[in-house]
């Protein structure tokens, strides 16, 4: 079964003058990496929040997670991440993706699949369907007990990214 509603309490909190003039300035506004359901999508439950992202001419950039979370984003692809966060969130238009592409070593992976997560399937193709710049890239941590984005990959791409449109 998958999520099929989310709502906060209360349903219109404070929201500090600081935070909206952040969006309301940004160049660039970055989503995750972080729990779909809650740490990226609460945020933007918030109705000031969502509505001074939506309205923002800043580039949206969605960093997908590596590993789905059990009984939040099961069997959840890379697509399904951005769609999820697009039907619960009302923003419709993400600039640009980024998924990881490396598979973390089979007897990590197997201690992850016990666990009941697995790896977040890169399916590149349907994003670029939606008009969205996709960057794939081997983002995991190669010290890998544990399959996290690695900070310095993450960083550099993040990096690059941003400086192919700052360019322009």
């Amino acid at each position: 079964a998958h999520i099929v509603d989310i709502w906060i309490e209360p349903e219109n909190p404070f929201v500090p003058i600081e935070a909206i003039a952040a969006i309301e300035s940004a160049d660039f506004i970055i989503f995750g990496p972080g729990s779909l359901y809650t740490s990226i999508i609460p945020n933007l439950l918030i109705k000031e929040i969502r509505e001074s992202v939506k309205h923002s001419p800043a580039k949206k950039i969605f960093i997908c997670n590596v590993m789905t979370q059990p009984g939040e984003t099961d069997d959840y692809t890379a697509y399904d991440h951005i769609n999820m966060f697009r039907n619960f969130t009302q923003i419709e238009y993400i600039d640009i993706a980024i998924v990881n592409t490396k598979m973390p070593p089979n007897d990590v992976l197997k201690k992850y699949i016990a666990t009941g997560q697995e790896p977040v399937v890169p399916d590149v193709a349907k994003i670029s369907k939606e008009n969205i710049d996709v960057y794939a890239e081997d983002l995991i941590s190669e010290n890998i007990s544990f399959v996290r984005h690695d900070p310095v990959k993450l960083t550099n791409l993040l990096e690059h990214v941003i400086g192919k449109y700052v360019l322009y």
